[in-house]
């Protein structure tokens, strides 16, 4: 029995080509090509053909490899991520490239790399091509979807839409290319460069990308730029590919022969399909005399993408802050900058030194902050800065001590807020900002499930008084909380709101017997909850009495705060008496 890839057929069908010629912005001439594509790419691609064929080379797996070696680590696997140092230990390549000082770019490309996928790489070859059939098959008789495809009758594909395939005719006009991952040539295999050699190749394809056409706004000069888009045979569900290696390779190859011309911005043609999200992103060339004018350019798009851009060399970055690090200069400039994934620790010491407070808050997620550089963040007593750090992605970076005082500082905010609110010299306003403050304050607790937190953390929190920390804990699931803990908080609770405990997924933790008779009580309160999110949403609106109901019933809490959200955002009001109830309830 043939398989399906046995009997499909890759290349389109006479319907589909007849629809992809009427598209030709040349017919006249009888050829079938498209003009612009000629144009961009007629310096490479030699006269009579509409290819190139060029090595994939998996750059991110040899430049891991290549820094690895210098660093005396041999025996590397790349798919299972491990290699061996100098003593002998078998370690992973993460931690290798961690404890080596490996450059951010590095460490975030082998992240994001498919190591499967990598290490087939350079057993493949790539042919970029500007025929006009080749870039409209891109998604047609395929391996993968997308909404670029063609039906068999040549209409545009219902798969999303079709969006993609509504511009196929501007990407044939405009001169797109397209790239495909094709396995090499077996050994006894003879190259074949005519039209059909070509299409029995990409038949064969295994990914594939667009390279786009940008132009210059200074000069008109029309280069084109690989999409950050790769579709492939079916992994994982998707047919949106990680493929690193296939992108840096097509990346090096238009760098090299497609180059930007200094001081110049491109910008993607708006009439192709933008895929990647990238239609408004201004591109340029990153060297020195680039760096000099761009810097004060009067687009402000311009000099927000080059100081986020991920090409800035370390010396770049020094000028750079140097340049911003000036009173002239708005935050948002430092701000962009503490941004940028090439930072080292000597330029976030500099950025530091300004003491902006959404700076730091920025480079609280840096994982390669150095122990002083954390200590002087935690001692700013930022939660904003606090929350950061503790969703930075190196779990390393915070000590014991570390969550220590960031739980203390918590604590001190959250109970500053609790007493303020207790105060009955309040007017109406101030009391609902204070607790809205409270209730929505979405640093707390974000500890709860880092890898590096204690028992001793959680008892301190469980120790506390604040009923509404207790509640973030549970919605929070936090996988730290034992039986002992859960006891303390549901007697601390007492007739408090526990309806969320439904949905605990660990049910053997739970001191059962207690907590069953306490949600025999909850029904109430849940649909206390659900009248108030109901009537915000317009679906059924709450009566006067409906409102004095949630609100003199001691259980809802949940429904309190929303009741206090609905109010804050114009959805109803509360008059002074039933904001002084909910005050009850909720603080006690």
């Amino acid at each position: 029995m043939l398989r399906f890839k046995q009997f499909i057929k890759e290349y389109l069908n006479p319907a589909q080509r007849d629809k992809v010629n009427s598209w030709l912005p040349d017919k006249e001439s009888g050829r079938i090509y498209s003009p612009k594509a000629e144009e961009i790419s007629g310096h490479i691609i030699p006269e009579g053909r509409h290819h190139i064929v060029i090595p994939a080379i998996a750059h991110t797996l040899r430049a891991v490899h290549g820094h690895l070696d210098k660093h005396g680590y041999t025996n590397h696997d790349y798919v299972y991520g491990t290699t061996t140092d100098k003593h002998g230990r078998q370690v992973s390549i993460g931690k290798a490239l961690e404890r080596t000082k490996a450059p951010e770019q590095l460490k975030n490309d082998y992240a994001n790399d498919d190591k499967k996928l990598a290490t087939e790489l350079e057993n493949h070859d790539i042919v970029i091509s500007r025929h006009p059939h080749h870039v409209a098959e891109a998604s047609t008789n395929k391996p993968w979807k997308s909404c670029a495809g063609l039906t068999a009758s040549g209409r545009f594909c219902s798969y999303g839409g079709g969006a993609a395939a509504k511009r196929l005719p501007d990407e044939i006009k405009h001169g797109t290319h397209v790239a495909y991952l094709v396995p090499k040539l077996k050994p006894d295999e003879e190259p074949d460069d005519t039209f059909n050699g070509i299409q029995n190749r990409i038949d064969k394809a295994t990914a594939r990308a667009y390279l786009k056409p940008h132009t210059s706004e200074q000069s008109g000069h029309t280069i084109i730029v690989p999409e950050n888009k790769v579709y492939q045979k079916q992994r994982r569900g998707t047919y949106e590919g990680k493929n690193v290696g296939f992108l840096r390779s097509l990346e090096k190859f238009t760098d090299q022969h497609f180059p930007m011309r200094e001081g110049e911005v491109y910008k993607k043609n708006q009439n192709v399909y933008d895929d990647d999200g990238t239609l408004n992103e201004p591109k340029f060339n990153t060297s020195d005399k680039s760096l000099d004018q761009l810097k004060t350019s009067d687009n402000p798009r311009v000099r927000t993408t080059l100081r986020r851009s991920k090409n800035l060399t370390a010396d770049q970055l020094h000028k750079l802050i140097d340049y911003y690090n000036h009173p002239e200069y708005d935050k948002d400039a430092m701000e962009e900058l503490a941004t940028n994934p090439n930072l080292r620790k000597e330029h976030i010491d500099k950025l530091l030194s300004r003491n902006v407070h959404t700076v730091n808050t920025r480079l609280a997620t840096k994982p390669n902050l150095s122990k002083t550089q954390v200590d002087h963040l935690i001692n700013l007593n930022s939660n904003d800065i606090n929350y950061s750090l503790g969703f930075n992605k190196n779990k390393k970076l915070l000590s014991k001590d570390h969550i220590h005082k960031i739980i203390d500082k918590t604590l001190q905010t959250e109970n500053e807020i609790e007493e303020k609110s207790k105060s009955r010299n309040h007017t109406l306003a101030q009391l609902h900002s204070v607790l809205y403050h409270g209730m929505n304050h979405e640093n707390n607790l974000f500890l709860l499930n880092h890898d590096n937190i204690k028992t001793e953390h959680i008892d301190r929190i469980v120790s506390s008084n604040n009923p509404y920390l207790h509640s973030r804990m549970i919605e929070n699931h936090s996988h730290h909380l034992t039986n002992d803990h859960l006891q303390q908080i549901i007697d601390k609770w007492k007739d408090k709101d526990l309806s969320h405990f439904n949905d605990w997924h660990n049910p053997h933790k739970i001191a059962t017997d207690k907590l069953k008779d306490r949600l025999q009580n909850t029904n109430e309160a849940k649909n206390h909850h659900q009248q108030v999110i109901d009537h915000v949403a317009g679906k059924k609106q709450l009566t006067d009495d409906d409102i004095n109901d949630i609100v003199n019933s001691p259980a809802s809490s949940h429904a309190h705060y929303e009741l206090l959200s609905a109010h804050r955002n114009n959805k109803l009001h509360l008059n002074n008496n039933q904001m002084k109830l909910l005050q009850k309830h909720i603080l006690g």
